[in-house]
């Protein structure tokens, strides 16, 4: 499908992750309560409706959240399209449910992806640019992703960027000099004569082996791996092993099951979870997880646990140390 044809399916909803919604971040007094659990909302929304509606999501305090958020979307959309497969397998000539027909018409449109966290600096002064140039990618469920480059690597690594374009500052795709380019990017669905193809080579790769990428409302924690098949010997079910940092003041020690319920009670673990596309290469991700009985306000949940690792006083840490923090996980 050329790229003129996709820009042109109605739009279902549109999607976005920015640091300009929500409150300013207290940086320096960071409360991972604030965090918001959009992986929860979004696969809620899309499991029990059958269709996206239009949200937005703060990412000011944590920006790598948006690389997340778009490879949770593209996923997604792959259960739609997996589910609509397997009803129509299974049809056995009756008149298709209310439901499948909603979950049709959701597949049928658009969803659009918008990231956007681009702090214009000195660089940009300088330079005399408007903030970091938007792209636009082309998912393999026909995902549309408007965003600056690093929030594309989740997408790029795991091989599912179909067609990639650069959206140039001046390019006419709004009034030169505009600051809230966010809020028009795209608009670019009706103006496709701007786009610049661009190779997929210039987006970042995932430069740690073993990242936090997201957590939960319950404080259980997404790692995000490289490359799943290096990991192999240690993810046997039934072996403990030991998570660390670099930099950290002490390692964490886990148990590999199968399923949340297999962690013994008041202790760590670590699984695949079911949810996730079963390939045993390539990058994935791994829950971390405290197993508690009473999950709602426990204080000493796995994300606690990781911050206390760091050494870092909780009063004064910030997400933005996982982007430099490198995990990793041995027997």
């Amino acid at each position: 499908m050329q790229h003129v044809d996709m820009f042109t399916r109605p739009r279902e909803a549109t999607i976005q992750f920015s640091d300009v919604f929500g409150a300013i971040p207290g940086m320096e007094h960071f409360d991972a309560s604030s965090l918001y659990d959009f992986d929860a909302e979004l696969t809620a929304q899309v499991r029990n409706a059958g269709k996206f509606h239009d949200a937005q999501f703060s990412i000011g305090y944590w920006p790598e959240l948006g690389d997340y958020g778009a490879v949770l979307l593209e996923e997604l959309r792959r259960y739609q399209q997996h589910e609509i497969q397997r009803k129509d397998a299974a049809a056995s000539g009756v008149p298709e449910h209310p439901d499948t027909k909603v979950l049709r018409r959701s597949v049928d449109n658009a969803v659009v992806a918008v990231v956007n966290c681009a702090p214009r600096t000195h660089i940009h002064q300088e330079q005399n640019l408007n903030g970091d140039e938007f792209h636009v990618a082309l998912t393999e469920s026909g995902l549309e992703v408007y965003a600056q480059l690093p929030y594309f690597r989740g997408l790029q690594a795991r091989g599912w960027i179909k067609e990639f374009y650069r959206i140039p500052n001046d390019s006419g795709a709004w009034p030169e000099g505009e600051q809230f380019r966010s809020s028009c990017v795209t608009q670019v669905r009706s103006n496709t004569r701007v786009l610049v193809e661009e190779a997929t080579s210039v987006i970042p790769s995932l430069d740690l082996p073993i990242r936090v990428a997201y957590v939960d409302k319950f404080g259980n924690v997404r790692l995000e791996c490289a490359e799943l098949g290096m990991l192999q010997e240690h993810l046997v079910p039934g072996n403990t092993v030991r998570l660390e940092m670099e930099s950290g003041k002490r390692g964490i020690v886990a148990h590999v099951v199968n399923r949340l319920t297999d962690i013994p009670e008041g202790e760590v673990g670590l699984y695949r979870n079911p949810a996730d596309d079963p390939a045993t290469t390539g990058p994935g991700y791994l829950e971390f997880v405290r197993r508690v009985s009473n999950p709602n306000g426990h204080t000493a949940h796995a994300y606690a646990t990781l911050i206390a690792a760091t050494g870092i006083e909780s009063g004064i840490f910030t997400p933005a140390v996982w982007r430099e923090c490198a995990l990793s996980i041995s027997a």
